[in-house]
């Protein structure tokens, strides 16, 4: 994966350059048009490149909080969810981490997931609760798989810097246009004011341009993320049945803004077109895998989009660590039915025991605790997490 990590931070670096330059055309613009104010243009560029590497400073140290505070993302606790962490854990150790990502949760009914963080040793998951309800473990473990693909690959570094200076460049624009248009007055046709027509055109060619970028490379990460989830787990059914109860089920993020919401494995907006690949090109995509391979994944892709682009250059695909073939180990129709005859029996003795007064409580670790009648009133530990539950 080394040459897909080189590629992201090459990717990073020139993001950061080239805004580096475009708010230096900005900057010069807005010191031209400032100078009927008698405003000193070295005060703009300091201002501006001020604002520019303040923002990148808060990028590399704490934008991992910025995020999860705006999520209102709560630190999850392996007691409470001990089937997630066994499985961020599995994940983990087949993508090669070294260090297992911090997990969290997120009170939302709407399932959905995304990481964030600088790197794999400050990389965190985010879920909600939505999705440890409605996924089986299976759906559950792919959709983690995504996102440690982010952390591994290094998607998570890009987009942290992308989405900061974007947002750092919106602000700057809609301010400096908001303020100019309530100095207008007569002043404005002598001098600098030739630059304010040009700053307007080019602060939302340059934001427009930026989005565009950046919401372009986001679709790009996500099926290059599909494809390393379905090399981790080696099912890709489970991915596909997980992106559609997602997309199916998804509901309004309070939290969430256009930026923001490119994160996540399913964009929570109604701009899903403009930040994630189409849910049914993904599925499509994962249902003709022959392999579960990235080479086989992009094979697939080039057929599905009818493209001739691949989602990595060919030179990482042609090498065999990307081309070797990985069988698919999806669950088979003869163990789904074993899986439906376990399922039948315990509903079964469920109704049995409901039958028998037994009162059934269900632990925030998804335990499902059957008690006798006669303990009502006592407390009682959860056999896993060890919660005390009063029986009522």
């Amino acid at each position: 994966m080394w040459e897909l990590i080189n590629k992201n931070k090459s990717k990073t670096f020139l993001f950061v350059f080239l805004m580096a330059l475009c708010f230096g055309l900005m900057a010069y613009c807005l010191a031209e048009t400032l100078k009927i104010y008698n405003v000193p243009p070295i005060w703009v560029y300091i201002v501006v490149y001020g604002y520019y590497f303040g923002t990148l400073i808060v990028a590399s140290r704490d934008s991992k909080n910025v995020f999860l505070k705006l999520s209102n993302a709560r630190f999850a606790l392996r007691a409470y969810y001990p089937k997630l962490f066994n499985i961020v854990q599995e994940m983990s150790i087949a993508s090669g981490l070294s260090t297992m990502p911090d997990i969290y949760i997120i009170d939302e009914d709407s399932p959905n997931a995304f990481a964030c963080g600088k790197d794999h040793k400050t990389a965190s998951i985010v879920v909600t609760k939505g999705l440890l309800a409605r996924l089986n473990r299976d759906e559950l473990q792919a959709v983690v798989a995504h996102e440690i693909s982010h952390i591994v690959n290094r998607d998570i570094l890009y987009l942290m810097y992308t989405s900061c200076l974007l947002g750092c460049m919106v602000f700057i624009s809609d301010f400096v246009i908001k303020f100019l248009r309530s100095c207008s007055n007569r002043r404005s046709f002598n001098g600098g004011a030739i630059y304010i027509i040009p700053f307007v055109l080019i602060s939302l060619v340059l934001v427009a341009l930026s989005k565009i970028f950046y919401f372009c490379l986001s679709k790009k990460r996500e099926y290059l993320a599909d494809a390393c989830a379905v090399q981790y787990t080696r099912n890709p059914m489970a991915l596909a049945n997980a992106l559609k109860k997602i997309d199916e089920e998804q509901t309004y993020f309070v939290n969430t803004n256009p930026i923001t919401s490119a994160m996540f494995i399913v964009s929570p907006l109604n701009n899903k077109e403009k930040t994630h690949p189409p849910i049914e090109k993904r599925i499509q995509i994962l249902l003709r895998l022959s392999s579960c391979n990235i080479a086989a994944y992009n094979n697939s892709y080039q057929k599905v989009l009818g493209k001739k682009s691949s989602i990595v250059s060919k030179k990482i695909i042609d090498k065999p660590s990307y081309s070797k073939v990985i069988p698919i180990v999806a669950t088979t129709l003869a163990n789904q039915t074993v899986q439906d005859k376990i399922a039948n029996h315990r509903e079964a003795y469920d109704t049995m025991l409901k039958m028998e007064n037994y009162i059934f409580i269900k632990c925030d670790c998804d335990t499902k605790l059957k008690v006798p009648k006669e303990l009502k009133g006592q407390k009682i530990p959860c056999p896993h997490c060890k919660k005390m539950h009063l029986i009522k």
